[in-house]
């Protein structure tokens, strides 16, 4: 079972959850998402080796479902055992600490991603690439 394969599982059960306990009135899918973390939060906790040691497959590249595994893993300890222990290498921080800013921009960018219209997305490209034209002009 891949990590994705895991998640999507986690979903599965979450959703089942509520809905087993009845349909809530407010279906949003909000209840069915903090079960399926929490199911996949426990699993993670009690078996941390299930897809390898916890920092392996972290490769050169920062494969992006790789690190979320590793984080998802951290994240996992730290909520059951109140601490955890972060990678000691600098590197595995460095990829730590640019997919976590990666997932913070999606999840504060949310809305746009879900109702912004192809204009607004080709707009927001053109500007992001023209900052890094500037930037690269600049030598920062």
């Amino acid at each position: 079972m891949t990590p994705n394969d895991f998640r999507l599982y986690c979903r599965a059960l979450g959703f089942a959850t509520v809905f087993a306990t009845g349909v809530p009135e407010n279906v949003d899918g909000t209840k069915a998402s903090r079960f399926a973390e929490l199911i996949e939060a426990f699993c993670l906790a009690t078996i941390p080796d299930a897809f390898g040691p916890a920092n392996a497959n972290i490769g050169d590249e920062g494969d992006p479902a790789a690190l979320d595994l590793a984080i998802d893993r951290y994240k996992a300890e730290l909520a059951g055992e109140g601490s955890a222990r972060l990678p000691d290498d600098r590197a595995t921080l460095l990829k730590f600490y640019d997919r976590l800013h990666q997932r913070q921009a999606r999840r504060r960018e949310r809305h746009f991603y879900a109702t912004g219209s192809d204009e607004m997305i080709a707009n927001r490209v053109l500007q992001l690439i023209e900052e890094e034209i500037e930037a690269d002009e600049a030598g920062t």
